[in-house]
């Protein structure tokens, strides 16, 4: 029993430990703490304005701050983008905030990974639509660049991406396509340039 009792002690030491030095390597201003404290009281347009607003800091705020950011961006403004097929919606499933792009690859330049490809856990495929649909954004002035598809082979490889030329606002896919995500580019307003939307097939 005491055996039991003294490794008992030495595992919850250890897993003190582990978060006191997690705390230590990214500690949050208390600027921050204020704004995580509030933002399940806002709307997602206000979550996102007031994140951005916080991003604006620039070497003010803590880097280790940049990547909890970057993912509660990611999940606030999923709501605003998503596929219109039929009466179904299909949100965003990765958004990506851009500096600048690359329109041959649609690679995302930012201080933050372009992680198309790099998502743990990897992201559910979604079934390819059988008639054509429409990429929607009711983020505010968001406007559409260009709509792309990308095999996964070719991102890995870095070959160019198929800029997909809508009609009447529709878009169609093959059917028989898979292993590939479909991009919908767009330019914004605020400490990013562009929004890079992805679904995957």
């Amino acid at each position: 029993m005491r055996n039991l009792i003294a490794i008992s002690l030495i595992i919850c030491s250890v897993s003190l430990s582990a978060s006191a030095v997690e705390e230590d390597t990214c500690p949050y201003l208390p600027e921050f703490k204020k704004l995580r404290a509030k933002l399940g009281t806002l709307q997602p347009a206000e979550v996102v304005h007031a994140l951005e607003q916080y991003w604006k800091r620039g070497d003010q705020r803590e880097t280790c701050e940049m990547f909890e950011i970057d993912a509660l961006l990611d999940e606030q403004e999923k709501s605003f983008f998503f596929l219109q097929v039929g009466t179904t919606q299909l949100p965003a499933q990765v958004i990506m905030r851009c500096n600048e792009y690359e329109s041959k690859t649609t690679t995302c330049q930012s201080p933050v990974e372009d992680k198309t490809l790099h998502n743990d856990p990897p992201l559910p495929s979604l079934a390819v639509p059988a008639t054509k649909f429409s990429v929607v954004s009711n983020f505010p002035s968001a406007q559409l660049v260009g709509i792309y598809r990308r095999f996964y082979n070719d991102v890995l490889d870095g070959n160019p991406a198929t800029r997909l030329k809508p009609k009447q606002g529709l878009v169609s896919l093959p059917k028989d396509a898979k292993h590939f995500v479909l991009i919908a580019v767009y330019k914004t307003s605020g400490p990013w340039s562009y929004r890079k939307v992805v679904w995957y097939f």
